[in-house]
């Protein structure tokens, strides 16, 4: 979990990044998917190699530290450090924390690449970090993990960041949305006393310690979760995502994805936020379409990577303030009556429905947990990065010019 203010380089490179991955995944994400297995399904674990190395083990040391300065040093406790392999748990350890604020874990297995998680409750927060990938060239490493007392005051919250990568099919608009929400306080804020017993709440009523929420689109089908969101913290109710996980001082991400079907050939996209927007970037690619902006301005068609795409944009956007994109697919995507839907690449029509709640509310739920220190490494689309990086880089130059 990192704390603090991010240089403008980084936070270029950040949102250079967060972009990348919403282009990559939305490239992949099939109109009818809704990037889970059925409820009830198992997990399913990698298979284990048939010569796996059993002998080489690793050491990990985990330093609990405060984020206040002024705070007293953390003495106690148990921090669980849990050893995964491709995203899934392979072995759970405990260590107890020393007088110095560390917990030592001895002889961690390493015969397989894996990460180390560690995490450690603090006033009803999990808070976690993890390590780099870890094997038997590299079987030690030190994590520090930065905790922070919670509060129930309200911060003065804002949404820092709102982009959407959008693209336009036959069927209907595949949207992707990455949402940065900032604390300025130096606390964890949460509603509600997250160490006193779960409260039970109906579906249809807000949860008391909700934190965030953003109108979804009423027409949105197959609804899929992304970073920050699990069934756990966030569930749709009336076209509304309620997220309830406590918000860390600096940025909290959540990334959600939908399709938008096309009704009387167009599809409208609506962009509104409980809270004030800094900045909302949307990007579409130069296929054709014909795209219709309110509340946005048009920064006009840009080279980025192998082809163009159309980038709008708004800054300082009030609350509850409605920005709308009507999307009509072009020519060359419009798929006639008779046409056959049996190639590869066509998908079957996106129900014209609102969104189906992606989990049963539950009346006890674990402690919320703090997003991790460092990102997995992750497969990107080369051609979606090309495209955001253009795009950044085109803008950055339109901005030199003016």
């Amino acid at each position: 979990m990192n704390l603090n203010s991010l240089p403008r380089a980084a936070s270029l490179f950040t949102t250079t990044l967060a972009l990348a991955l919403s282009a990559a995944s939305l490239a992949q994400m099939p109109m009818d998917a809704t990037g889970a297995m059925p409820p009830g399904h198992p997990e399913i674990a990698p298979p284990l190699p048939d010569n796996m190395d059993t002998t080489s083990v690793g050491r990990v040391t985990v330093q609990v530290r405060q984020h206040a300065p002024d705070s007293p040093p953390v003495t106690s406790g148990d921090v669980t450090l849990e050893l995964q392999h491709r995203g899934h748990v392979m072995q759970t350890l405990t260590a107890a924390i020393d007088d110095h604020g560390h917990a030592v874990f001895e002889n961690v297995p390493v015969g397989i690449p894996v990460v180390a998680v560690a995490q450690y409750e603090h006033q009803g927060v999990r808070f976690t970090a993890e390590s780099e990938p870890l094997n038997a060239e590299t079987p030690n490493t030190d994590i520090e993990l930065t905790i922070c007392d919670t509060t129930t005051e309200k911060p003065d919250l804002a949404v820092s960041s709102r982009h959407v990568m959008a693209r336009a099919t036959p069927h209907g608009l595949m949207v992707q949305e990455m949402l940065v929400i900032a604390n300025p306080a130096d606390k964890v804020w949460a509603p509600i006393d997250l160490t006193a017993s779960p409260v039970a709440t109906s579906p249809s009523e807000p949860h008391p310690g909700l934190t965030f929420l953003l109108p979804l689109p009423p027409t949105a089908a197959n609804l899929r979760l992304g970073q920050g969101l699990t069934p756990d913290n966030s569930t749709v109710v009336d076209h509304n995502l309620q997220f309830r996980s406590p918000l860390l001082p600096g940025d909290n991400s959540i990334t959600i994805a939908y399709v938008i079907p096309l009704q009387d050939g167009q599809a409208v996209l609506p962009l509104r936020s409980t809270l004030p927007t800094k900045q909302v970037m949307v990007f579409l690619p130069s296929d054709g379409s014909s795209i219709q902006a309110q509340g946005l301005s048009d920064s006009g068609a840009m080279t980025a990577g192998p082809g163009e795409v159309r980038a709008f944009r708004a800054s300082d956007v009030p609350a509850d303030q409605t920005l709308t994109l009507t999307v009509r697919p072009g020519q060359a995507m419009t798929m006639p009556s008779d046409a056959a839907t049996t190639e590869p690449s066509a998908a079957p029509p996106a129900p014209a429905q609102q969104p189906t709640p992606p989990y049963t509310p539950q009346s006890e739920v674990p402690a919320p947990t703090a997003p991790s220190g460092s990102a997995r490494t992750l497969a990107l689309a080369g051609g979606a990065v090309l495209l955001v990086l253009g795009v950044i880089m085109a803008l950055a130059r339109r901005s030199k010019k003016s």
